[in-house]
């Protein structure tokens, strides 16, 4: 339950009419004339973490909205490094943006064209093996793989449901009943995979890649959709897609955003690392355990360290759940879009300050399955942006402008917590909330 001072959350009901109110009160300040556009782009991976925190950032900063359009990574970082010189990738504008997000990493070539180019951690996430087992969903029985054995799947080495390799999983991670279903099931693999440049895609095969030699070599770690040729796959458009087909196909796999598994009811395999008996459910938790084994360890990926890029993949602690990523904010550090001013500069690093401090975006990454990042990294990653980023040669941070929600902003801690039960609702709809407040205190 998410508590303040003021307000409690109580598991009732939340009225309607107070939840159409947010949505007027969020369309006026849209349309407001004064408002500071700040347009973004890219990852679809914290996609609806993004709009969710970028609606609630509206009632903390009323003169600022926000857009973010889900291009995928490939498509956020054409968008911040070409602008509207980019081809269209389909997705049509904004080409000139204020920021990007993306999951996949920049490459050298990148940065010698931009030099001003900087990456930098918001939050990290789980990748998840995503399964429809339609004889497991009767008996309410879990699936369990090694990331050995998930490797081999995605590389085509496993096609059945039926393969030892499985089986043995199973059985050594103490689900007999589940083992014993799918020693019976005939029915081939069907492999679901990302159709686009993309991050997830990224972070998904360098896990794989780092648990399977064989991985590494048939498939590598690129962000883009190659996979083996002799081997079958689907291929779709996004987290969504890759959800919705595995969702409506028998016997088929795939990986998504932990987040979006969720708001579907997709089931995810539980992982067993090896020489453990005990396998480990994805949750905003291990993908905590994750980044406080790995997060600070900044350039193990072999980039310079000032980068701010790490993997955070394959951690090896007993509760740290092993296909974790950092998403990052991308941004040039002294380079305004097409239209822009200083005032856009100031109210992105503002906003990017709120994201990490606000103790509302924090539990709204944990609503949608991320980790926020601990103090010591978010420590390191707000010192960076607040010094790199800079307006024709002056620094943008301007700390009297930075507004961090506390207990004594009432409507902002109601549109807030409407925001958190709207959102857990897609995760449960059997669960309604009502969002009640009482007067602040006197001092």
């Amino acid at each position: 339950m998410f508590r303040t001072r003021i307000c409690s959350l109580l598991l009732f009901s939340l009225a309607l009419v107070d939840f159409l109110h947010l949505e007027v009160r969020a369309e006026a300040v849209a349309n407001s004339s004064t408002a500071t556009q700040i347009y973004a782009a890219g990852a679809t991976f914290p996609e609806e973490l993004y709009m969710d925190a970028m609606f609630a950032y509206q009632f903390v900063e009323p003169t600022v909205t926000m857009s973010y359009l889900p291009t995928g990574s490939g498509g956020g970082k054409k968008r911040i490094t070409q602008g509207d010189q980019m081809k269209d990738d389909g997705f049509g504008p904004p080409f000139n943006i204020d920021f990007a997000g993306s999951d996949s990493l920049l490459n050298a070539q990148q940065y010698a064209d931009y030099p001003d180019l900087q990456m930098y951690p918001s939050v990290a996430g789980a990748v998840v093996p995503i399964y429809n087992i339609p004889e497991l969903e009767e008996r309410a029985l879990d699936l369990i793989l090694t990331p050995e054995t998930v490797a081999k799947i995605f590389s085509g080495a496993i096609k059945n449901w039926n393969d030892t390799t499985i089986y043995n999983d199973n059985v050594a991670g103490g689900n007999q009943a589940g083992a014993d279903v799918l020693k019976k099931i005939k029915s081939s693999i069907i492999v679901f995979v990302r159709n686009e440049d993309s991050g997830t895609t990224e972070i998904w095969k360098k896990s794989l890649a780092g648990a399977s030699a064989y991985f590494a070599k048939q498939i590598g770690t690129s962000s883009k959709p190659v996979w083996n040729s002799t081997a079958r796959y689907e291929y779709r458009d996004e987290n969504n897609g890759v959800a919705s087909g595995v969702l409506a196909t028998d016997y088929a796999v795939g990986y998504s955003v932990l987040g979006v598994a969720l708001k579907l009811k997709l089931k995810s395999a539980m992982i067993l690392k090896p020489g453990s008996t005990t396998p480990i459910r994805a949750s905003a938790a291990a993908v905590e355990f994750a980044v406080a084994e790995m997060g600070l360890d900044f350039g193990n990926n072999g980039d310079a360290p000032e980068r701010l890029t790490a993997n955070v993949m394959n951690a090896q602690g007993s509760l740290a759940w092993p296909m974790v990523g950092y998403t990052y904010l991308v941004m040039r550090k002294n380079t305004l879009r097409k239209g822009a001013t200083c005032e856009h500069r100031k109210a992105t690093v503002n906003f990017w300050i709120w994201f990490h401090k606000s103790d509302v975006a924090r539990n709204l990454a944990r609503v949608h399955g991320f980790s926020p990042l601990p103090e010591i990294v978010q420590n390191t990653v707000l010192t960076r942006l607040m010094a790199d980023i800079k307006c024709d040669g002056v620094i943008a941070y301007d700390n009297n402008n930075v507004k961090i929600i506390d207990g004594h902003t009432i409507p902002v801690v109601f549109t807030t917590l409407g925001i958190l039960g709207n959102t857990y609702i897609g995760v449960d709809p059997s669960v309604t909330f009502n969002v009640s407040c009482s007067p602040a205190p006197r001092d």
